[in-house]
């Protein structure tokens, strides 16, 4: 589509009728929209009311000459251009109105028609090259706002985004970042030939391996992502994802990088996966529990049974023995025989005993029990119920239990059965780390600081202790510190998630050689 040649206004100016008529029609041919004026004011009337790009006016005119009316138009409209007609030889007006008006030519009577033509073509020519140009520096103007504007608003989402946010080159020199970059110190880099960019901040944080990845990816317009632990801290899990600017500059590859703290998100995905297990594992123990203890309360009902028939014919045989000094029995000496039947029913009671006390112990931790009714409890009630489950468990491994309980505790809603069951797991495991003489657990119950904000229970016992890379893993599943096959190591697992589920805490205070405590938190009653 072709378009069409701008508009010529032409406006002549003199007071004689003859001289308008005579340059309306010498210029009329050359395409000009001509208005004509026979004064100056009549000039500026029609210079308001039009857009005119050229006006020729007469010097000698009554009222207004032509300098007075050009240096009018000069004042109302600066871009149009001005000639002044003169009479011929009359130099020093011309001086003047260059001087006064800065008129851009001046024309002599008579005029040649070659001369008055070319005058004016020149003077559109100017006068369009200027009103374009003054369009385009407008026009520009507007761009440049529009992208100042849509900078500072994308540099506003891009500041709202919490992960860090750099713009890098393929030296990873920052060629731009976000608040969150900044405020960390990775993106108040300076750009420039002289900056060793964030090469080492990468590897110190990652690993070299990382930084050089990060730094291939964006060599070669890769889109990758990555996912690392932050050394030098425990179990912080960082994700880094380049994604190429491929439109940036060919000759420069450049990439934006960003930084997302992905340690919650991988705990939760992993105690997700450990809750299946659990879940898993409670559907195969509350199976079995039926099977195992059937034939465990078989042989605990049956011994008593068996050995009121060994008493029965133990006279006999010891009898026999008498009179016969040489009797075995299985190839050994009826003394012997005695005292090894006596050991195996012992231990096949024993074992009995213990296999059923490790599947309901099992059972119980595995069982997943959402919180029942939350109500206000009596701390020293859930004490002492946790303390009746175990008791006979405490009474034969732990030489003194102490129970220390604040007369002045925080009024608690929680759910006591969640509440007991956690105890007593604690107490249970208090009682097994207890291995000093004389083994000692204590029980404390106090309120937390600010004591109406939380309730604190203390279990701690004398035992061993722990090293700090026991404790970090303590809560794990599975995890054990006992002999293989003494425990299964789920207790404090599930401890950790009931006590969450109440609004709680738990925390495990212990050094090597001067025993461990794990500290219960419970929320206290909010009062208006």
């Amino acid at each position: 589509m072709q378009t069409s040649a701008p508009l010529r206004n032409l406006l002549l100016v003199d007071d004689e009728p003859q001289i308008l008529n005579s340059l309306r029609r010498e210029l009329r041919q050359k395409g000009y929209c001509i208005y004509t004026a026979g004064s100056g004011p009549a000039g500026i009337d029609i210079l308001l009311a039009h857009d005119i790009g050229v006006v020729l006016s007469d010097q000698m005119m009554p009222g207004m000459d032509g300098i007075a009316f050009l240096e009018h138009v000069r004042r109302l409209k600066p871009d149009v251009i001005r000639i002044l007609l003169t009479a011929h030889g009359n130099f020093e007006s011309a001086l003047e109105a260059i001087n006064r008006s800065h008129v851009s030519g001046y024309l002599t009577k008579p005029w040649r028609p070659e001369e008055l033509q070319l005058c004016i073509e020149r003077a559109f020519e100017h006068y369009e090259l200027v009103t374009e140009n003054r369009r385009l520096l407008r026009l520009t103007g507007e761009q440049n706002e529009q992208l100042r504007a849509g900078r500072d608003l994308l540099q506003s989402i891009i500041d709202s985004i919490s992960d860090p946010i750099l713009m890098l080159d393929g030296g990873l020199r920052v060629l731009m970042a976000n608040r969150a970059a900044s405020s960390t110190g990775i993106g108040k880099q300076v750009p420039g030939a002289g900056n060793p960019g964030i090469h080492d901040y990468l590897a110190c944080r990652y690993g070299v391996s990382l930084a050089d990845a990060v730094r291939a990816s964006i060599s070669n317009a890769e889109q990758a992502s990555f996912q690392a632990e932050v050394m030098q801290e425990h179990f912080r899990m960082e994700g880094l994802s380049v994604y190429p600017m491929r439109e940036w500059d060919h000759a420069r590859p450049a990439a934006v990088l960003r930084i997302r703290d992905m340690t919650e998100e991988i705990r939760m995905e992993r105690r997700r996966r450990q809750q299946e297990k659990l879940e898993a594992l409670g559907r195969l123990v509350s199976g079995m529990h039926h099977q195992i203890n059937n034939p465990c309360n078989f042989i605990l009902f049956n011994m008593p049974l068996l050995r009121d028939s060994l008493h029965q014919i133990r006279p006999a045989l010891d009898a026999y023995a008498r009179a016969n000094p040489g009797f075995e029995v299985s190839g050994m000496p009826y003394a012997e025989f005695r005292e090894d039947i006596e050991r195996m029913l012992l231990n096949i009671e024993r074992g009995a005993t213990r296999i059923h006390a490790v599947v309901s112990r099992l059972r119980g931790i595995t069982e997943r029990r959402e919180p029942g009714m939350m109500s206000p409890i009596d701390p020293r009630r859930v004490v002492e119920k946790a303390l009746d489950d175990c008791r006979e468990q405490l009474r034969k491994t732990v030489a003194t239990l102490d129970v220390c309980v604040d007369e002045n505790l925080p009024a608690c809603h929680s759910d006591p059965k969640t509440l007991e069951r956690i105890l007593t797991e604690l107490l249970l495991n208090a009682a097994e780390a207890a291995d000093k003489d004389p083994s000692t657990v204590r029980i404390t119950v106090s309120g937390g600081r600010g004591w109406r904000e939380r309730l604190i229970i203390d279990v701690a016992d004398n035992g061993c202790g722990m090293s700090p890379e026991t404790q970090a893993r303590l809560f794990e599943p599975y995890f054990t510190t006992k002999a293989h096959g003494a425990g299964i190591g789920m207790g404090l697992f599930v401890c950790r998630d009931l006590i969450s589920d109440l609004g709680g805490t738990i925390s495990v205070q212990s050094a090597p050689g001067e025993g461990t405590t794990v500290r219960l938190t419970v929320p206290a009653m909010k009062t208006k």
